[in-house]
């Protein structure tokens, strides 16, 4: 996952955007399957086991605590919070 890694490097800072675990639809042209947050989730959760919003929201949470406590500036945007927030 592209958060646990840019994470783990231990930045002095380090902005988190346009990541919504799967609770909000795509972008028009990207997979348009996906209409709504719901079918997002089932798409997520109903594929090849890749994919599990909730336990991935719970692992970047941990993974930022982390970071808070060893000194690094965190910046989410508001959607990922939002998204943070929603799975928790």
């Amino acid at each position: 996952m592209a958060n646990a890694f840019a994470i783990a490097a231990r930045p002095q800072s380090l902005a988190i955007y346009g990541f919504t675990f799967f609770t909000t639809p795509y972008v028009a042209g990207y997979n348009d399957v996906i209409k709504t947050a719901e079918d997002a989730g089932r798409w997520a959760r109903g594929g090849l086991g890749e994919h599990d919003p909730q336990a991935e929201a719970k692992l970047v949470r941990t993974l930022l605590r982390a970071a808070d406590r060893d000194g690094v500036n965190v910046v989410l945007g508001g959607g990922v919070e939002k998204s943070l927030n929603l799975l928790a």
